[in-house]
């Protein structure tokens, strides 16, 4: 099973868990809207994406730039979201569309050139909705910024992290069928690609 010191509880306050998607009109109060307002602390990211919807890589995109020894890489978050059923508990019927959804972000690795398509469907995705004279999906960075970093995947390494936001789950009363999901979802990341699986729940 997923080791319970593993599960990240978060502060839900003043947050509707039932109510997934911010829409294009930003509700608060939002499980969406709450993490996007929790990702903007992070200075780091150079870029912040809604990009909930139909065929969406992620309900949330989260892009940094890395500086080490060993040179420059992309790091992207993928934030898979999903409403809960109820108040924070042991459903296992909470996690099951989200750990497919996590699973499924393997795809964006399978190749050199998949890494560098996963900026031109952000930027698409962008453009399409502002063509038609609505919001843009940038929480924070611009058309510019996204661009330079498809431009930057072509010569340096690009790294997912996924991340399951599900406040339906309880850290103090998950079960035993619910750990092993995901589990079984963490080692299929792993084993797949070698990315990271973190776990944003309640308390």
């Amino acid at each position: 099973p997923f080791p319970r010191e593993r599960l990240m509880a978060r502060d839900w306050t003043g947050v509707d868990i039932r109510a997934e998607s911010q829409g294009e009109e930003k509700r608060p109060g939002t499980v969406q809207h709450h993490v996007i307002s929790q990702l903007q602390m992070d200075g780091s990211y150079a870029v912040i994406f809604d990009d909930d919807g139909p065929n969406e890589a992620a309900d949330v995109v989260a892009i940094r730039e890395l500086q080490g020894e060993a040179g420059s890489a992309i790091e992207v978050d993928l934030f898979h979201l999903k409403y809960a059923g109820g108040a924070p508990g042991a459903r296992i019927d909470d996690l099951y569309v989200v750990c497919g959804q996590a699973q499924r972000s393997t795809c964006w690795l399978d190749s050199t050139e998949r890494k560098t398509e996963l900026f031109i469907h952000l930027l698409k995705r962008n453009a399409s909705r502002t063509d038609a004279g609505r919001e843009s999906r940038f929480e924070r960075g611009d058309v510019e910024t996204l661009m330079r970093l498809r431009d930057m995947s072509r010569r340096v390494d690009v790294k997912l992290r996924v991340f399951i936001v599900q406040p339906g789950l309880s850290r103090g009363a998950a079960t035993h069928n619910q750990m092993t999901l995901l589990a079984v979802t963490e080692r299929f990341l792993t084993d797949t690609y070698e990315i990271p699986l973190a776990i944003w729940c309640s308390e």
